[in-house]
């Protein structure tokens, strides 16, 4: 018989909380609206389905500024609050020390808690591709530090001050760091 190794399980499941910084590119149609980034807190549950693939869900809760940029001065609108929720599939290969990870999938955002001008507007919810890139790095056997950066497609449409539609698109890149904590 050979000896008993220290092997740590290959799959097993992780719930993650990261703290997300988004910097932001943002358009609109017609021109002149835009939202502002957010510091929000992040979680996730990450379940393996083979050796080298994982699916991970994740929720955030965002607030966002939304300005109207006039042709005199800028003026606020009010805030929004976003609920972003990600599947995404990932390729995880089997690495010893640091585990880096590579994922795609869907953003299906929905935006509520509306303030200032913005609480009388109904805004649709989003759906859209969402790109995730990463690295694990276990601290002790059910422990470990989690960085991860995504990139996705959001938007919404609202109605503007003149009855005229408003699309307003957020193309967030989202930097975060967290912990997992093995199941």
């Amino acid at each position: 018989p050979l000896p008993a190794q220290n092997v740590e399980p290959i799959l097993s499941s992780c719930f993650t909380t990261r703290l997300t910084g988004t910097g932001l590119s943002h358009s609109s149609e017609p021109k002149g609206y835009k939202a502002y980034s957010s510091i929000h807190l992040e979680i996730g549950v990450r379940r393996p389905l083979t050796s080298s693939l994982a699916m991970e869900l994740d929720l955030a809760h965002e607030s966002r500024e939304v300005d109207w940029m006039g042709p005199e001065k800028e003026e606020s609108l009010g805030s929004i609050e976003l609920l972003p929720v990600h599947l995404m599939l990932q390729y995880r290969p089997s690495l010893r020390t640091w585990r880096p990870y590579i994922g795609a999938g869907v953003n299906y955002t929905l935006f509520w808690e509306k303030s200032g001008e913005l609480n009388s507007k109904k805004l649709s919810p989003s759906a859209g591709p969402i790109l995730q890139l990463g690295v694990d790095r276990p601290l002790t056997s059910h422990i470990l530090l989690n960085l991860d950066i995504k990139f996705m497609r959001m938007k919404t449409d609202f109605e503007g001050r003149q009855k005229e539609q408003i699309e307003l698109s957020i193309h967030p890149t989202a930097l975060g760091i967290g912990l997992g904590f093995k199941l």
